[in-house]
């Protein structure tokens, strides 16, 4: 409910049309999916030019708002190492993504094997990496981040096969996404 007030507020008085897909996973018979989740909200999503994969703990300060407004050239880190996020390893590429439709589908979205939580947005720089793009970091702007339980570290809901999911992708990857 906080990330959907705030991107209301984030969004109010411009002339811009958007719709926000919240994707939640109901069943926990099996561990969290992020990239699962993201290709399904993609598949909602798909007919609009911009695209953007966001954490639902993570708001974007009013000067970020520009770079939700134009398709991007390249894939656009929002939540990038420098803009408050806790992690701060370049390759880091989670939480707060906008794509083109096109380049989304050329990426073919996230892995949809990595159940757990840890590897998805390894895989996707990877993918990126494969595909020759670079990645578009703003070099301003701060990302609040909500306050909530952390699972990352607790075993049960952890991805322990992130490298073994990571190597398989490097290889696999046209045929594990959307």
């Amino acid at each position: 409910r906080k990330f959907i007030r705030h991107m209301k507020t984030f969004f109010s008085n411009k002339d811009i049309r958007m719709k926000i897909f919240v994707i939640n996973q109901m069943s926990y018979d099996k561990k969290f999916n992020r990239g699962l989740l993201l290709n399904i909200g993609f598949d909602f999503a798909k007919k609009y030019d911009i695209i953007a994969t966001h954490d639902v703990d993570m708001l974007p300060d009013d000067y970020l708002l520009q770079y939700y407004l134009h398709i991007p050239k390249h894939p656009l880190h929002i939540a990038h190492p420098g803009s408050s996020v806790k992690y701060s390893y370049d390759k880091y590429i989670g939480g707060i993504n906008i794509y083109s439709a096109k380049q989304y589908k050329k990426l073919n979205g996230f892995p949809n094997t990595f159940w757990g939580w840890g590897g998805e947005d390894d895989a996707l720089y990877e993918r990126i990496t494969a595909n020759k793009m670079s990645i578009v970091r703003p070099n301003k702007g701060k990302i609040k981040e909500l306050s909530h339980k952390s699972f990352h570290k607790e075993k049960e809901y952890t991805n322990t096969k992130k490298w073994e999911n990571r190597v398989h992708d490097v290889k696999h990857w046209k045929k594990n996404g959307l």
